[in-house]
């Protein structure tokens, strides 16, 4: 028996000769104090009192769900799941939780489909899997849940960064919006330096994290068709500066032997743009400080050291890029096809003679089919993301908000009423919402 125990671990299981069996395994080999409790009554009541002093929560499929109860209930995982995520809530803070069972309950592959959630899903790059079995050896089992709580344990604070910023981590990672672990990977590692400064002490790093995070992003805007492929410096680099010129509106130059080309969001004279003013000066303030050091293409990279005096300033800027991950994550939501995004590329040609001639088609060469507009019927009642174009406030690419509507800038709203727009804008915004709600 160790003089210490590290680790503390609420097992919920009706069946104490299944705990005491691997109760020595987990104390002497892992560290590992079991506290049991026989139903989730008295689970909760431990957790209410206890909440911060568990490393981890082991659930059986099939127990008892209040003490009174004679047998286990079997929607007993289910229960503990909807206030497992409501305790997480109140107390601000994640507790990692698995189940280890035999797997014999009566439709046991439904119910763990039904509790596994997006909060856990979310949870699972630093977790690990949701369920283990009693009767395995192997990967699986209890041996290796036991190995996977203590490696959990010593990252706890990127549990907390995980909570704290779940709506950036949403679109982070493998199978998520922004497809690259990597990604997901840097902004742990800064924001747990920035919450727990242990985490990372001499904050250093494999390149400039904040640059690399940007390329991911703007790899993924390449994906939907944000911007063209001009914006790329070889097969895998992107240029920010570039993707963000395109994305604010402005002009990028294209490379030609015989005039001067350029590519543009939207026809010159109706100065759109994707990005609202503030996401543009956002942007470009992160390229500009993490200009030092570092592609996503490169084999070897120095290290990148942030000046401990300037340390506030670095995770300002942290800060700043969840800011920007969680617009554009909102923002692809509401425009996810590619074909139609392209549609908004345009030509910009400057003959010799200085003559300005516009022609609205892709940069791949696709042809650019005439913009659809949606009836007023297919509009009424739903939902989307209100954009700045630089002059006015704007939904679903066709609809325009009255002037008086301002506060509902960058919020999703769901359209009640619309009418048609017989102003000189009317071929850009063919109708402008009269009545809306916040959604």
């Amino acid at each position: 028996m160790i003089d210490q125990i590290n680790y503390k671990v609420l097992w919920v299981d009706d069946d104490e000769s299944i705990i005491d069996a691997y109760a020595t395994l987990a104390e002497v080999n892992y560290n590992l104090s079991l506290d049991v409790a026989p139903d989730w009554e008295t689970a909760e009541e431990k957790l209410r009192v206890h909440f911060r002093e568990y490393s981890a929560i082991i659930l059986d499929a099939n127990c008892k769900l209040n003490k009174s109860d004679s047998k286990p209930s079997e929607f007993f995982l289910g229960q503990a799941s909807v206030r497992l995520s409501r305790i997480f809530g109140e107390k601000h803070e994640f507790i990692p939780w698995y189940i280890l069972s035999a797997g014999t309950m009566n439709q046991f592959d439904t119910v763990l489909a039904l509790i596994n959630t997006e909060e856990r899903q979310n949870m699972e790059f630093v977790w690990g899997e949701l369920l283990y079995r009693k009767d395995s050896v192997g990967e699986d089992g209890p041996d290796a849940l036991f190995k996977k709580i203590v490696k959990v344990s010593n990252d706890k604070t990127i549990n907390k960064v995980l909570l704290r910023h779940a709506d950036v981590f949403k679109y982070l990672g493998k199978g998520k919006l922004i497809d690259y672990v990597q990604a997901r990977n840097y902004m742990l590692k800064m924001l747990s330096a920035l919450y727990n400064p242990e985490e990372n002490l001499n904050f250093e790093y494999e390149g400039n994290p904040l640059r690399k995070v940007l390329e991911y992003v703007f790899r993924t805007a390449l994906d939907y068709g944000l911007i063209p492929e001009v914006c790329k410096n070889d097969e895998k680099s992107i240029s920010p500066q570039l993707a963000s010129r395109f994305m604010s509106g402005m002009n990028v130059r294209i490379p030609s032997d015989k005039c001067n080309t350029s590519i543009r969001y939207g026809k010159e004279e109706d100065a759109p743009a994707i990005f609202p003013k503030e996401m543009s000066t956002i942007v470009w303030n992160l390229i500009q400080f993490s200009n030092e050091a570092s592609h996503t293409s490169e084999k070897t990279t120095a290290s990148y050291f942030i000046n401990y005096a300037d340390k506030e300033i670095f995770f300002g800027y942290t800060l700043l890029l969840c800011n920007f991950i969680k617009w554009f994550g909102h923002y692809v939501e509401q425009h996810p096809n590619k074909e139609e995004n392209l549609s908004f590329h345009c030509i910009i040609t400057t003959p010799q003679s200085g003559q300005v001639k516009a022609d609205k088609k892709a940069v791949q060469g696709a042809t650019t089919k005439k913009k659809e507009i949606p009836t007023k019927e297919s509009l009424i009642g739903s939902t989307g993301f209100v954009t700045n174009t630089g002059k006015v406030g704007q939904v679903k690419g066709c609809c325009k908000l009255m002037p008086e509507d301002k506060q509902f800038m960058f919020k999703t709203i769901r359209i009640l009423e619309l009418k048609e727009n017989d102003g000189s804008d009317s071929e850009q915004y063919p109708y402008i919402v009269s009545k809306l709600e916040l959604a």
